[in-house]
């Protein structure tokens, strides 16, 4: 009996490799519980849990995560372009007046030239009739800003401000007006265009001047020309209501407008406060001021000049 519950014991023991005892160093053989030769009783081991594969690998020292591991390095930003300089502003511009007297379209006078015209130029007035094809060139020089006539046929006006002397053949214009001045003392150019080298033994015939000195040739539209208005005495005063030489019908003319002087031999006219302004025909190149107000066909342009 004693036997079979040894074989019993030995068959569930759970020392499976057998071992040396630790008593008198005899092998006992794997599977038994006691030494055969001193009886030394073999403690029990706890068996290995069975694991489903290779055995977990063992962990790596702790170590604190750096930013590399965290996340990837941030792209380098892109160098940001320098800002492009602001456009240097125009020295001068041309303002439109409109017939309400609001202000309309603004020109800058960019560079050096600025050309103004119907169908050529920088800037266009495509739907003005009187308007040339190339009218007028505005130049900026010497710190200035000139406008020179392109031999327009309506010609470029400049309202005045001042008192300005005429010269024979100067157009003027008041309101709805284009008068053209001419004097009355050109006897040389008169016998240079009649070819008389010599004063003729007989005088020519015809009306006495007396004191007249000048005359108002009056423009109709489309090129003919109007009454002739004589000018004598010291001045002569042009108005809607008042002056020797009166517009009645004409509204845009101020009750009392502008006069036509002469002194020491020499003509003037000068605007007398009228509302619409007098105006006097360029010729040539003529230098602007800040201000200064122009007539471009029937485009109403005031000058502004940059300080």
């Amino acid at each position: 009996m004693s036997g079979s519950s040894s074989d019993a014991a030995e068959s569930s023991s759970p020392n499976k490799d057998g071992m040396e005892c630790p008593s008198c160093q005899a092998d006992i053989p794997p599977g038994h519980i006691f030494c055969g030769h001193c009886g030394y009783r073999v403690p029990e081991q706890p068996e290995p849990r069975p694991t489903m594969g290779p055995p977990p690998p063992e962990p790596l020292p702790s170590t604190p995560p750096t930013v590399a591991d965290v996340a990837p390095p941030a792209p380098e930003p892109e160098p940001v372009p320098a800002p492009e300089p602001e456009p240097p502003e125009a020295p001068a511009r041309l303002v439109l007046l409109l017939p309400n007297g609001e202000e309309g379209g603004s020109y800058p006078l960019k560079g050096e030239k600025t050309q103004i015209g119907r169908s050529k130029g920088n800037i266009l007035f495509l739907d003005d009739p009187y308007v040339s094809p190339l009218h007028a060139t505005f130049q900026h020089s010497d710190g200035q800003l000139h406008v020179t006539n392109e031999a327009s046929l309506n010609g470029l006006f400049i309202r005045l401000r001042n008192r300005v002397e005429l010269e024979h053949g100067d157009v003027l214009l008041l309101g709805k007006q284009l008068l053209r001045f001419e004097s009355i003392e050109r006897q040389p150019e008169l016998d240079s265009e009649m070819n008389i080298h010599e004063p003729p033994a007989t005088p020519i015939w015809g009306s006495p001047y007396g004191s007249y000195w000048g005359r108002l040739i009056q423009l109709i539209s489309g090129g003919s020309e109007g009454n002739a208005i004589l000018l004598g005495g010291e001045q002569v005063e042009l108005g809607r209501e008042r002056g020797q030489i009166t517009f009645p019908g004409d509204r845009f003319i101020s009750s009392l407008h502008a006069r036509v002087l002469t002194e020491n031999n020499r003509f003037y006219v000068e605007d007398v406060g009228s509302r619409n302004g007098t105006f006097v025909q360029i010729r040539g190149e003529h230098t602007l001021t800040h201000k200064d107000i122009l007539i471009i066909g029937e485009q109403l342009l005031r000058v502004e000049l940059q300080a």
